[in-house]
């Protein structure tokens, strides 16, 4: 590895795109109630280091959904704590790290677009073990869409098994009427937002 490559340029990381979708989930087992979570993915732009170009990414799951219009995903910020008390974040480049978020803005702007501000300090491991960073910082704000939720009859019992099963459950944590029916495939209701 060359000298100068020795620490990952980190500030040239660009968000590029991302995506917020949201599932109903419980666990038993794990003492999980049913609830209604948002998850993230951020995309970067390629990043050439260490003689490879690397495509890294940002995950920022189990953001608990405040209940309402699909809109209200904008309640969710680092005001709101008991939100991201279950929040799992992470960076990706050969691994996953973790990440300590610092910042979080959620902020509704048009059709089904939100704007997403995040500042976050990685765990990075490194690709090369003389470049391992504890506290890389990481810096996004892009515009992601809101692609809507699932729900997984194979997760549930007793299981949602028809359209008016998977709605009733799904009405006890946001507002249909923003939503458009229930589309059935393989198992999965999938619920898709008016705009």
């Amino acid at each position: 590895m060359n000298v100068e490559n020795k620490v990952f340029p980190h500030e040239k990381l660009v968000a590029i795109s991302g995506t917020l979708q949201g599932h109903i989930f419980e666990n038993e087992r794990t003492g999980l109630k049913q609830s209604f979570f948002i998850n993230l993915r951020i995309d970067f732009s390629p990043l050439d280091y260490s003689d490879e170009t690397w495509e890294c990414s940002f995950g920022l799951e189990w953001m608990l959904f405040p209940g309402g219009s699909w809109k209200n995903i904008s309640h969710i910020s680092m005001e709101n704590p008991l939100l991201l008390q279950r929040a799992e974040a992470s960076f990706y480049m050969a691994s996953h790290d973790d990440c300590s978020l610092k910042k979080v803005n959620i902020s509704y702007k048009e059709l089904n677009l939100f704007h997403i501000e995040i500042e976050a300090e990685v765990d990075f491991q490194g690709y090369d073990e003389d470049d391992r960073n504890p506290h890389m910082p990481l810096k996004i704000d892009v515009t992601a869409p809101f692609q809507g939720f699932s729900v997984d009859r194979n997760l549930f019992f007793p299981k949602p098994n028809t359209t008016a099963d998977a709605e009733a459950l799904a009405t006890k944590f946001v507002d249909l009427e923003s939503f458009h029916p229930p589309l059935e495939k393989k198992g999965t209701f999938k619920f898709f937002p008016k705009y």
